[in-house]
C-alpha cells in the first residue's frame, strides 16, 4: 500500500492511495468521513453518502462493474473531475458538465 501524508483542512492526515490517473489521485484517509480527491494541488473531500461519493466508489471498483457499464462509469467520473475546475479534458469525448435550466 502506498501511504502519503496529505494536508487537509489545516491538518496533516495519513492517506492510502486507492486509485489514480492523469491529473488526479483518490485517497482514503484516517479521520476523514469520505474520499480525498487530489486534483493538481487541490485536495477535495468527497463526503460519504452523497451522489459524488457513489460516483467515486464506482470508479474505484471499475473492474467489478459490468463491462457494458464501464464506459458510462468512466465518463461520469471524468465529468465529475472536470466539474472541479482543475483538469483539462483528457479526450475529445470528455466535456465539462453544462448547467441545466
Amino acid at each position: 500500500m502506498r501511504t502519503k501524508e496529505l494536508k487537509f483542512d489545516g491538518k496533516k492526515v495519513e492517506a492510502v492511495l486507492v486509485a489514480g490517473g492523469p491529473g488526479f489521485k483518490i485517497y482514503s484517509a484516517t479521520g476523514v468521513d469520505g474520499w480525498l480527491l487530489k486534483v493538481g494541488r487541490q485536495t477535495i473531500l468527497v463526503a460519504d453518502k452523497t451522489p459524488e461519493s457513489s460516483i467515486v466508489g464506482k470508479y474505484i471498483n471499475l473492474r467489478y462493474q459490468p463491462i457494458s457499464e464501464q464506459k458510462a462509469v468512466k465518463e461520469e467520473f471524468d465529468k465529475f473531475v472536470l466539474s472541479q475546475g482543475q483538469m483539462v479534458p483528457l479526450s475529445p469525448e470528455a466535456k465539462p458538465i453544462e448547467p441545466t435550466a
